[in-house]
């Protein structure tokens, strides 16, 4: 499978944000960073056949890339997990790259291999909260499902076209 590669000059692979992270960061502290590499999967020579034939030929290209692209940068992760210096790494295939938790030595040694595109910090994303106790739950309203059904979003409680909705009596 093809790839798309990037061209950036050195030193732009750590985001400005975790540049001013790791300025404050001790020598054994570690932070959680995003690692996205060079070479992604070019998914424009992915057949296009039906689409089950092509989801699955994605699914394949994006994890072949990522397994023959990853191998030398989990090696070296390997390593510094042994000596205490990474405290986690996730690997990605959807896209090709890894979450670490490691020194600021490590993230310094990965910005400076060439298969790395960019490192930044790790967002933390929050699920919104829960309506306060007592509250009415939003609601959808009768004509809702159809939009949902449009817009390709099926499943327990969206309605299909041509049915009658149990839950409101209403037909799609």
């Amino acid at each position: 499978m093809g790839s798309v590669s990037h061209a950036e000059p050195a030193g732009a692979r750590i985001d400005p944000e975790l540049q001013a992270a790791l300025q404050s960061l001790g020598p054994d502290e570690t932070i959680s960073v995003i690692v996205t590499l060079r070479d992604q999967a070019n998914l424009r020579l992915v057949p296009q056949t039906n689409l089950q034939s092509r989801n699955r030929a994605v699914v394949t290209a994006l994890r072949a890339k990522a397994d023959s692209t990853q191998r030398g940068l989990r090696s070296l992760l390997q390593q510094r997990l042994g000596q205490g210096e990474v405290k986690e790494v996730i690997p990605f295939w959807v896209f090709n790259g890894l979450a670490v938790n490691a020194t600021k030595a490590v993230i310094l040694e990965l910005a400076a291999r060439p298969e790395v595109l960019s490192i930044a910090l790790d967002a933390k994303l929050f699920a919104p909260q829960a309506p306060p106790e007592g509250a009415a739950a939003p609601r959808r309203t009768p004509a809702e499902p159809d939009c949902y059904q449009r817009a390709g979003i099926v499943g327990p409680g969206v309605h299909g076209p041509g049915r009658r909705c149990r839950q409101h009596g209403h037909r799609r």
